[in-house]
């Protein structure tokens, strides 16, 4: 394994750094005022981290044959924008591939992802099972992730996950236990698929959200065959959908004080 450390100091003024590097990479960074774009690739996997403002942690990409297993431990506490892209090219009989997407930004953010792949299974889950997945704050702040089957020649999805919270307070996204937030799979014989969290087998997992002061939580799932569960509580009022469809299901869930629940969505 071939791994290069490296330790950046951003500080005083505006500096942007655009970093691209084909082998493993373990960045420590402590941005006072500034911007970063690191990209890592190799002929099957590529990963992006972009951040700006304020913001600090450790950014750490290894080669492991044909993927990329990325870490991206990230806060802001005095306001930055933290924003990641994983790619992975599935094996097998398919020209796909997985797309997660993550990003935080507001008077604080905080980014604490795991993107764990192989050329059949990519996950997306968190560094810290003691932390939050994502969080931000702030008087206008933004939370989200998303998880795609994409056709690597046209760049098309027909199969994903879209769950985006923004606001004024503060807002969390979280998973249970040790589980992964979001997997993508080959199929095996059947479609290529999404599933936010993974089904159910003797442990359940739950993809979780949590929010206080005002905003919308917007939900978006697709695909010839989907599914969407929202079990949520939105200012002392129950909000529960529950549904197998084919298409696209667009939802948005607004709150005036406080919002919580679990949620989850299955698509190929």
């Amino acid at each position: 394994m071939n791994t290069k450390r490296k330790t950046v100091f951003l500080t005083l003024m505006l500096f942007a750094l655009p970093l691209t590097l084909a082998s493993s990479v373990v960045m420590d960074i402590d941005a006072e005022a500034g911007s970063i774009d690191v990209n890592v690739a190799n002929s099957n996997a590529d990963v992006n981290f972009k951040g700006a403002g304020e913001f600090e942690g450790t950014f750490e990409s290894v080669q492991a044959g044909s993927y990329l297993d990325t870490n991206v431990e990230m806060d802001s506490t005095t306001g930055g924008s933290l924003a990641f892209v994983g790619n992975q090219a599935l094996s097998g009989y398919t020209n796909n591939l997985i797309r997660a997407e993550t990003f935080a930004y507001g008077d604080t953010a905080s980014m604490n992802n795991r993107y764990d792949n192989s050329n059949y299974v990519v996950g997306l889950s968190r560094v810290n099972t003691g932390r939050n997945f994502l969080s931000a704050s702030g008087s206008d702040y933004g939370a989200g992730y998303k998880m795609q089957v994409v056709d690597a020649t046209t760049g098309l999805s027909d199969a994903g996950s879209v769950n985006e919270l923004y606001g004024n307070g503060a807002g969390s996204f979280d998973t249970n236990q040790w589980h992964s937030t979001a997997v993508g799979s080959y199929g095996w014989g059947n479609g290529d698929s999404v599933n936010l969290p993974s089904k159910p087998g003797y442990y359940t997992p739950t993809n979780t959200v949590s929010a206080s002061g005002f905003g919308t939580l917007y939900n978006t799932v697709y695909g010839s065959n989907a599914e969407l569960l929202l079990d949520l509580n939105a200012d002392g009022v129950d909000v529960d959908v529950n549904g197998l469809f084919t298409g696209t299901v667009n939802t948005a869930v607004s709150f005036s004080n406080l919002l919580s629940g679990s949620f989850g969505n299955w698509a190929r």
